[in-house]
């Protein structure tokens, strides 16, 4: 399988927790029966785009069924203006795995923060890829903006204003790096 199918399958694993935990989350929080697309509009609402949590529209009801087979939320069925929708709502057993859920997500969150300050205080490693139908059709600056939103997060994830100086100034000097290897690339390809 190559690398970048491994990457995808693992990121949709993680989505997949992640949003089994948004859901139950919210329906704990509002105590109502709500339809998946208003389910999926409250997410939206809480934290914007929802193609961090699901791919299309439509890929939220996967998972509600997979957390109905886990019977972690269970739904009621009623007629709105003559068609049937399903209402979700959380069961017990959910309420009971939500906690759990819940300090298992801060621990992991507490780590990972951990983890990349440290990185950050021995040094910041920039990569750069450029996918090849960009360089033959428009060069767009997606990924320019996936690295710039990547940094603003990282930085204000810091804890300490000291580090976060730091992290910008070991940027900078990344940066001036690759500044410098791009000119000398320039200045090979206009002596060819």
């Amino acid at each position: 399988m190559p690398l970048k199918d491994e990457v995808t399958k693992y990121y949709k694993k993680m989505r997949r927790s992640f949003s089994h935990f948004i859901i139950l989350s919210i329906l704990n929080a509002e105590n109502v029966e709500i339809h998946g697309y208003e389910l999926k509009k409250r997410i939206e609402a809480e934290f914007g785009d929802t193609k961090e949590f699901f791919e299309t529209d439509s890929s939220i009801y996967p998972v509600l069924t997979d957390l109905k087979k886990k019977g972690l939320l269970d739904f009621k069925e009623r007629i709105v203006s003559g068609r049937t929708q399903k209402q979700y709502f959380i069961t017990d057993r959910g309420r009971e795995v939500l906690p759990d859920m819940e300090r298992q997500y801060m621990y992991f969150n507490t780590k990972i923060k951990k983890f990349f300050s440290e990185l950050a205080e021995r040094g910041l490693k920039i990569s750069f890829q450029i996918n090849l139908e960009e360089i033959e059709g428009e060069l767009d600056d997606k990924l320019l903006n996936i690295t710039l939103y990547d940094l603003k997060q990282a930085i204000a994830n810091l804890p300490t204003k000291e580090m976060k100086k730091k992290y910008i100034e070991i940027t900078k000097e990344k940066i001036s790096i690759l500044q410098k290897e791009i000119k000398k690339i320039e200045k090979n390809l206009k002596q060819r």
